[in-house]
Order: structure tokens, then C-alpha cells, then sequence
């Protein structure tokens, strides 16, 4: 039985080796195309499984024009070089070595990733070997799931796709350049504080600033790095994967212990909820009427127009990817179509709603429907009629205008020269590490976030200038009506 079971592993190996696979990640995670013969590329050599042992060998090739750095461990002191645990669909084994991962654990000791770099053209040799049956290893991960075997094994191998020495440089010496004083963080929320300073708490908590880095953490032409977790605030790792299915590998269950245990379940308050009170069609026009209830125990803010200054349009209205759904759409913390941010000046009007409030709003859009996009989409799709309606509202489940007045403060707190603006820094690390900074200088500081959103603690609205491509957390209330038949222009 084991000789057909390790047969059938070794075909399974060698058919992925001759026909590499594209995989996608979870979790939204950046995952390579094993086709793509620009990219960085791992293919399994070898699989051996028996009564005693798995064997795996696997080979990462760099067939860009540049540098990449490639995980080579994930541990805390002495701890082990891969996590090897059973997934939660209970089925697959998953190796993995990887650090920017998520975590529901209180982490103790802060494990650290090292990454070595991997020239263009260059190719890494690796292999693995465990006791069967498998034993787990976790770092991260804080839910159970067991099993007697596991049914798929899967493979994955983090690495960054650019010039991660110089990338982090790049956060030390912006920190550096915004004057940024050192905040204890009792004074504010940690998380909060991690959600939109990223780069500030990368900067001065994790690499001690820009001369710490460069005389303990990393030596100009070392071809290694060693980085701390940073409950992924340190962001842009990019994932190699291999899948295996039809494998029988033998899995030692995990004793789960009452801290492991989930908590009893409670009663949670309702959320914020969005019901179609109408629809009508006919020849000229279709008509939308819905209401928005906060069945939550704290306010919201709903959005109310794309548009400050300028007459509607005040949705979006197109057709979707899948060429069948005409999308309505009020949402604004997208990226926008090229020059949007520009002329004329982009924002919002947010409104609140109370816990047990309700709010009516309705839509008229003449037929045929004309497309209007602000926002930047994937592509271009055409039809004559569309068969599916989809609504999109977009809202905060949070004190909007407190949301912003403490990033705002905490940017002032830290004395960040905002005057510099974020201009001749590479935008991508910006972008990713300095959203609050950003924040407070398009609100123009405390002065401009006063003259501009504070009215709302009396009249429950406010304005939000676009934020570029910072995100805010702006959630979706979606309502979804099938067969239409709305006649598209």
C-alpha cells in the first residue's frame, strides 16, 4: 500500500515539474507565477514519503533582471527553521517559512526572519526532512486542527521581490527626514498607533533608527539580513508555493489545552445592515430605493456623495468585470483613475448615523445607462444589456471625525515636520509605512482638520479629502439583484 501511495506522490512530483503550476495565495498575499519566466520560481525535485520519513527537495530560481532576497529562516533563538502544522481544512500539511504572516497569539519573544539574496540568474538548492509521523512546529499560527493524515502537502517560501537592505534604509532615513521625536506609546492606542505610523514604528522600535541598522543589522554588501516580525507592519512579502495533491502523510495529533480552547460564544450586538425598500424599471429609467439601519451600539458614518463641490453624478455606475453586472456604487476609499487626485480636487461627505438610526436614500439612472467612473478599474467590458444589479454603499464602523482627529494629534505629538511633505521619497514606502504622517498633511494639520471636519460634532457630517493610496478601512454595504435586464450605453 505504501509503494502505490509513494508511486502515486512521485508522479504527482514529477508531472509538477514538468508543468509548473500558478498558484494564488490566501489571505490577499502576493503569490508568483510559476509561469512567468520574469519572475522568481520554485519547482519541487524531489518527494519521498515512507513509514518513517518525508523527504523534500526543491529548487528557487531568480529569473528576474534583479536582485530578490529569499527567506531562508523564520525562528526565536533556536527555534525551528519552518513552521509544520496541519491547515484548517484539515486535510493539508503545510511547511511553511515565511514571516510576515498574521497572528493571534500574544508572541513573547518577537521570532526573526533571516533572508538571503539571490542574484539574477542564480538558483537555490533546498531540502527538508521530517519524521513521520509529523510532528507539529508553530511560531504563529493559533488555531487547532487534527487529523490522521494529511491529504495534500503544501509548500511555501516567502521572499521579497526587490532590494529589501535598501527599502528599509529607505523608512530609517524618511522617519529620519519627517523630525519624528520618539513617542512612547502609552500615550496613544499601540494599535492605533501601528495601523498608521507604520514606518515610525518600524524606524525607532524595531531597527533603533537609521544608525542602529546600519552598524548591527545590516553591513553594506552582506548577503544576508536578519528582520524582526513586526505583527506585519513590515509589509511586501511575496509568497512561492508548491501544492501536492493525493499524498497520505501521517500527522501527530496537537493536545489541545484550554487556553487553545475557543471562548463560549456571545451574544454580539447587530452591525450596520442595508435592505432594498424598491426597484422599478421600464424604458427611460431604473429606480432604486433602500434604507440603511445601525443596529450596532456605536456610530457610524455612512457615506453620502464622491463630491464636495461639484454637481452629480454622486455614484459610480458600470459594468463589472464579468461583463453582467451593472455596479452603483457610493465608495471612496479606492485608488483612482489617473489624474482624479489631481483636478479637481477629490473628497467626500461622509454623514452620521446613531445606534438605531435609519437612513433613506434612493437612486434615479436614465436608460440607457452611461458609464461614470471615478475610480481605476481592472478593464474595459461592453454589453448591450446587464442581468445582475449590484449596490454598493460604502461606510466607517467607527467615529469618523475622531478616527482622523487622533491621527492628526499623534502626527502633531511627534513633532513630524510636515512641511517636507512626502515628496522625493519613493512612493511605494510611503505609501505602505507612512500613512498617518500623509493623513495629517492632507488634512493640512490640526488647523485644517478643524476648519474642515470638526463642525461635525454638531450637524453629523463630514468631508474627507482622497488620501491617495492610503487606506482608511472604509467597509461595504452590498445589496445584489438578479434577473435584470437593464439596457447598457
Amino acid at each position: 500500500m505504501n509503494r502505490y501511495i509513494l508511486f502515486i506522490a512521485l508522479m504527482v512530483s514529477v508531472l509538477l515539474v514538468m508543468f509548473p503550476q500558478s498558484l494564488y495565495g490566501h489571505d490577499g498575499e502576493d503569490v508568483t507565477d510559476q509561469n512567468d519566466v520574469d519572475s522568481v520560481i520554485i519547482a519541487m525535485t524531489r518527494l519521498d514519503v515512507n513509514d518513517t520519513n518525508l523527504e523534500l527537495s526543491y529548487k528557487i530560481k531568480n529569473n528576474t533582471d534583479h536582485d530578490v532576497w529569499i527567506c531562508d529562516s523564520v525562528s526565536v533563538f533556536t527555534g525551528p527553521d519552518f513552521e509544520v502544522y496541519l491547515s484548517e481544512d484539515k486535510q493539508s500539511l503545510l511547511i511553511r517559512r515565511r514571516l510576515d504572516v498574521p497572528t493571534d497569539v500574544a508572541l513573547g519573544v518577537c521570532p526573526y526572519g533571516r533572508y538571503v539574496l539571490l542574484r539574477s540568474g542564480q538558483e537555490r538548492t533546498e531540502s527538508l526532512l521530517l519524521a513521520v509521523p509529523i510532528e507539529p512546529r508553530r511560531l504563529f499560527v493559533s488555531g487547532l486542527a487534527t487529523s490522521d493524515y494529511a491529504r495534500r502537502l503544501v509548500l511555501e517560501i516567502g521572499f521579497y521581490n526587490e532590494d529589501l537592505p535598501e527599502m528599509i534604509r529607505d523608512i530609517l532615513e524618511m522617519a529620519e527626514k519627517l523630525n519624528c521625536a520618539r513617542l512612547e506609546l502609552r500615550e496613544c492606542s499601540t494599535a492605533f498607533f501601528m495601523r498608521y505610523f507604520k514606518g515610525i514604528w518600524i524606524a525607532h522600535w524595531l531597527f533603533g533608527g537609521l544608525s542602529d541598522f546600519e552598524e548591527y543589522t545590516y553591513k553594506e554588501g552582506s548577503e544576508e539580513i536578519k528582520i524582526p516580525y513586526t505583527w506585519q507592519e513590515f509589509n511586501g512579502e511575496q509568497v512561492l508555493r508548491i501544492e501536492v495533491d493525493g499524498v497520505h502523510i501521517p500527522y501527530e495529533e496537537e493536545e489541545v489545552s484550554a487556553a487553545d480552547e475557543p471562548p463560549q460564544s456571545e451574544t454580539e450586538p447587530a452591525g450596520v445592515t442595508m435592505a432594498l425598500t424598491g426597484l422599478y424599471v421600464n424604458d427611460t429609467k431604473i429606480e432604486l430605493d433602500w434604507k440603511i439601519t445601525n443596529e450596532s451600539d456605536h456610530e457610524v458614518w455612512i457615506c453620502e456623495s464622491m463630491s464636495r463641490d461639484y454637481p452629480p453624478p454622486l455614484f459610480e455606475q458600470f459594468l463589472d468585470d464579468d461583463a453582467k453586472t451593472l455596479v452603483i456604487r457610493k465608495l471612496f476609499d479606492l485608488s483612482m483613475s489617473e489624474g482624479r487626485e489631481l483636478y479637481p480636487p477629490m473628497g467626500s461627505r461622509y454623514v452620521r448615523l446613531r445606534p438605531g438610526e435609519e437612513k433613506v436614500e434612493s437612486v434615479s439612472v436614465a436608460l440607457p445607462v452611461r458609464p461614470y467612473r471615478m475610480s481605476s478599474g481592472n478593464k474595459v467590458t461592453n454589453a448591450e444589456y446587464a442581468e445582475r444589479l449590484a449596490l454598493e454603499i460604502g461606510f466607517y464602523d467607527e467615529d469618523l471625525p475622531a478616527l482622523i482627529l487622533e491621527i492628526v494629534e499623534i502626527a502633531e505629538h511627534i513633532n513630524c515636520d510636515l512641511s517636507i511633505g512626502y515628496h522625493g521619497f519613493r512612493e511605494d514606502v510611503s505609501d505602505r509605512f507612512f500613512g498617518g504622517p500623509i493623513v495629517a498633511l492632507l488634512f493640512k494639520g490640526l488647523l485644517g482638520f478643524e476648519s474642515n471636519v470638526k463642525s461635525a460634532d454638531d450637524d453629523g457630517e463630514m468631508w474627507m479629502p482622497h488620501l491617495g493610496e492610503i487606506r482608511m478601512g472604509e467597509k461595504i454595504l452590498r445589496l445584489m439583484v438578479d434577473g435584470v435586464s437593464i439596457p447598457l450605453r
